[in-house]
């Protein structure tokens, strides 16, 4: 079995695969205990793979030592069932790598935008023939809140839930930025798509990462795959790939 470990910003998942199959998963904060303990007392991990975006990995490299079975970390050296023609590849975040493979290996042969919806949110374009062509990033769902908060003298510090309804406009304050924040995104969501699709008109839209499913209802209304396993998925593929070359 493979053990995928995504390290995120705020949060760490880990997703045990028997082939592509994902069979067993554990997520954690920054201030919980790391479950490879509990991993290891159920499964055999025949090989392990990570991707870090944050500190908090140099946390896990003890435990990461504990699986004693081969195991590599993805960096801008590590070899790709994809071409990568960002221009600055060095600062491409690994999580974004796989999750675009993640949805390339599910559609191959496919234009597809993936639509991460994290502490950022990220929008990237991998193209039919497999190149990884760039995308955009900006403040995700928490952060916008956080600085309308930290930025101001009086905003109070809001949040979204999934399946939160809301009026079309605010008659509170908390209202007016919950309402502010998702429409704001909706739309930069949206736009993000018709873009896309001017460029490549069959496109398929993927949605993931943690607040994906605060838009549940855009999903539904212009047809989005949700796939919380995406970075998880294309991981498990970097993997299978670099043990079969």
């Amino acid at each position: 079995m493979n053990l995928t470990i995504d390290i995120g910003n705020s949060a760490a998942k880990f997703v045990l695969f028997d082939g592509d199959k994902p069979v067993c998963i554990k997520s954690n904060s920054k201030n919980s205990g790391i479950p490879l303990n509990e991993l290891l007392q159920s499964y055999t991990i025949d090989h392990a793979i990570g991707s870090c975006v944050s500190e908090y990995g140099l946390h896990l490299q003890r435990s990461i030592r504990r699986l004693n079975c081969p195991f590599f970390w993805v960096t801008p050296e590590t070899k790709l069932p994809i071409k990568i023609t960002y221009r600055t590849p060095q600062t491409l975040g690994s999580d974004r790598v796989a999750a675009i493979i993640g949805a390339q290996y599910q559609n191959p042969g496919r234009d597809i935008l993936v639509i991460d919806l994290g502490t950022c949110i990220t929008y990237d374009v991998i193209t039919a023939d497999s190149q990884f062509v760039g995308g955009n990033i900006s403040p995700g769902v928490s952060m916008r809140f956080r600085a309308m908060h930290d930025r101001t003298s009086h905003l109070p510090l809001a949040d979204l839930q999934n399946k939160m309804k809301l009026p079309s406009f605010g008659t509170t304050t908390t209202e007016a930025l919950q309402c502010g924040v998702l429409e704001g995104i909706k739309g930069e969501i949206i736009r993000s798509i018709d873009n896309m699709k001017r460029a490549y008109p069959d496109t398929l839209v993927y949605l993931t990462g943690g607040d994906a499913g605060k838009f549940a209802d855009l999903a539904k209304a212009y047809s989005l795959l949700c796939d919380e396993y995406l970075v998880a998925r294309g991981l498990n593929r970097i993997l299978q790939y670099n043990e079969s070359i």
